[in-house]
């Protein structure tokens, strides 16, 4: 018995620090999971990932339970997932209607005037938050002017960022900003059934990540109008 509490203890200080080291590791190895889990997604924007230990949790808003279902598939096929909790909730995105030949052509120039209201300057927000800068209510202002101008438009507000960070945590932002600026418009008078929010995180730059200027560039959020 007295040759065997060596050897016990032994085990247990083995067990001990096995523990410990996979608790120092956990939030990387959920950090890794998170972001190859998202990478494997960006074809559907609206769904997030979020690993807690190997467990993958999936929330967000998707089109179809056949999109639903690819979603699960693909986080289940990452190596080092275990299981996938799949949350995602479907959500039936009505068709846009077909534009008279007269309200194309308001749509088009309504298009033209948040491009260039945006092309020009950005909407700046609180760095690494959801919340507006409030250098950025002037031109939030002009572009509910532009709103208001063409009612029978539709249009999506679509939040990006640049590639700095997990990318979950980018997505979440995103659509927290996009969210952000559809709530100043609707206090601005203008009708929440006319826009959309949609968070797109890093997934689509318009330059490169690896330069500061390129960041910049792609942190932004832009007004895209329906049916043209």
């Amino acid at each position: 018995m007295k040759t065997l509490l060596p050897v016990l203890a032994g085990l247990l200080a083995i067990g001990a620090l096995t523990y410990l080291c996979a608790n120092h590791h956990r939030p990387h190895i959920e950090a890794d999971l998170t972001n190859r889990t998202q990478t494997a997604l960006l074809s559907t924007p609206k769904a997030i990932a979020s690993a807690e230990g190997q467990i993958i949790t999936l929330r967000g808003e998707v089109a179809s339970e056949q999109i639903k279902a690819e979603a699960g598939t693909k986080a289940a096929s990452i190596f080092g997932v275990e299981e996938v909790r799949n949350l995602l909730t479907v959500v039936t995105v009505p068709q846009p209607r077909i534009l008279t030949t007269e309200e194309k052509v308001t749509a088009v120039n309504c298009q033209a005037d948040f491009s260039k209201l945006l092309g020009s300057e950005q909407i700046r927000f609180v760095t690494a938050e959801a919340t507006i800068n409030a250098a950025s209510i002037p031109l939030l202002n002009q572009l509910a002017a532009a709103s208001a101008k063409c009612p029978a438009v539709s249009f999506e507000v679509a939040g990006h960022t640049d590639s700095v960070g997990p990318i979950d945590v980018n997505m979440a932002l995103s659509k927290g900003r996009s969210e952000a600026v559809v709530a100043f418009l609707v206090k601005k008078g203008i009708p929440a059934d006319r826009m959309s929010s949609v968070g797109y995180g890093p997934n689509n730059p318009i330059a490169d990540n690896a330069t500061p200027d390129g960041r910049q560039k792609n942190r932004r959020t832009e007004f895209k109008v329906k049916g043209i």
